[in-house]
């Protein structure tokens, strides 16, 4: 007989932008493009009526198991426009191969909003870096730290934007129209879903 290929779980992380009102309730899936195939559309959401991406500054975390893709070139990312406030700003995706530690980053960090005559919004872009990292026994143990980074500090988005303006400035030095106001809490979601 003919044997299936082997599954690869691929871990997919993505950072909603801190800036106010950058949340979504519609539903977000995302279609992974490699070498070696692509994996059709893969529903990104949690349960019935909760949306992982509601909360600005949030990091959703979800694994689904899919034929090997081989090295990723592109990622679409697209919601369906469901719900009143459907534009969502997304600061990026990150996804890994657990199996082998590849890891791709595609930073967009722009908003996804309805046009005319249509409700829902992609984006497909090609990874803005890759890395290697030591494979991972499924733990989830890099998107954890991912997290744990960003979250006791501040949402992710404002820890990455002030890592890039320079070493020495703090989440506090971000301009307010970027971030909830300082002194108030934030709070983020990072839902691990199997598929």
């Amino acid at each position: 007989g003919v044997s299936a290929p082997p599954l690869v779980v691929y871990e997919v992380s993505v950072a909603t932008s801190a800036r106010e009102g950058a949340g979504t309730h519609a539903r977000v899936s995302a279609i992974l493009y490699g070498e070696g195939g692509v994996s059709g559309e893969v529903g990104l959401h949690g349960g019935l009526g909760e949306s992982p991406f509601g909360q600005p500054g949030s990091l959703a975390t979800f694994r689904v198991a899919l034929p090997d893709l081989g090295p990723l070139t592109h990622l679409r990312l697209s919601h369906d426009g469901a719900f009143a406030a459907c534009s969502w700003h997304v600061f990026g995706v990150e996804v890994r191969a657990l199996d082998t530690g590849e890891a791709y980053a595609f930073d967009i960090q722009q908003w996804l909003g309805p046009t005319l005559g249509q409700l829902g919004a992609s984006v497909m872009l090609p990874p803005t870096r890759t890395w290697q990292e030591p494979p991972s026994e499924g733990d989830g143990g890099a998107a954890q730290a991912f997290a744990a980074q960003a979250h006791p500090v501040a949402p992710l988005p404002l820890v990455m934007l002030a890592h890039k303006e320079s070493e020495d400035v703090t989440a506090d030095a971000v301009p307010d129209d970027v971030g909830p106001p300082a002194g108030q809490p934030t709070t983020a979601a990072a839902p691990t879903h199997r598929a």
